[in-house]
């Protein structure tokens, strides 16, 4: 009887190593995407309401839609700082631990290359697009700093539940409304690109629907930033 040997195509420690990272790395960038552009959202929104800086920036010459792009793009760069720093401080931890990621002999067993990188920075800026135009929306919306707080916790809770849904999701069999649905599109791509599969569908999927709830959060955005009833609501 012949003497067959069974080898795996991926080392076991790299398998173990990349499942591990699946799992940590949507959820982390996806909570910090969502609660990264919070506090600057809440700041220039119903912090500018409460200080009594939002009319008289109104009645200069610069434009009401300068103004909302200007202050969308900064809750924007705050919030992919937030989500950069937290994809350094991953990168350490494997650097420090690297057995926590199924390495051997202190090895690093997992790698992200240059094109994986790109497509999760992709997601993450679009991710941070959607949270940032919906939270920049609700804080002009509200009162005061406190009432945005209260009203922006539902967003943030939702976020976690997005993130925590890369736990759920098996991307070797996922079904492709997983690629449509909003936050949660960006969560199976993610775990798809760490676990180191490369799906096109998939990924121009969830661009497309990620670019369509981006637009939609702008409007909603701009609608409340151009009615007077809602900026000067006290």
């Amino acid at each position: 009887m012949p003497n067959i040997k069974t080898r795996a195509a991926v080392k076991e420690s790299e398998g173990l190593g990349k499942m591990i990272l699946s799992m940590i790395l949507p959820m982390m960038i996806i909570i910090y995407c969502s609660t990264g552009p919070l506090p600057v959202a809440i700041d220039l929104g119903a912090g500018e309401k409460e200080r009594g800086t939002l009319e008289p920036l109104l009645t200069t010459q610069v434009g009401r839609m300068s103004l909302l792009w200007g202050k969308f793009f900064a809750i924007t760069v705050m919030g992919m700082i937030t989500a950069l720093a937290s994809l350094i401080g991953i990168y350490i931890a494997m650097l420090i631990s690297p057995e926590m990621f199924g390495a051997v002999d202190g090895g690093l067993s997992v790698t992200i290359g240059l094109t994986q990188f790109i497509m999760i920075a992709v997601f993450a800026i679009l991710t941070t697009m959607i949270f940032g135009a919906l939270e920049l929306s609700i804080s002009i919306y509200a009162r005061s700093f406190k009432e945005a707080q209260t009203y922006l916790t539902p967003v943030t809770l939702i976020g976690m539940f997005a993130a925590f849904s890369s736990y759920l999701i098996d991307v070797k069999i996922a079904g492709i409304h997983w690629f449509v649905l909003p936050i949660v599109n960006a969560t199976a791509v993610l775990k798809e690109i760490t676990m180191g599969i490369i799906n096109y569908t998939h990924i121009g999927l969830a661009v497309f629907s990620s670019l369509i709830y981006m637009v939609i959060a702008i409007s909603i955005a701009r609608y409340m930033f151009s009615r007077e009833e809602v900026i000067f609501r006290s």
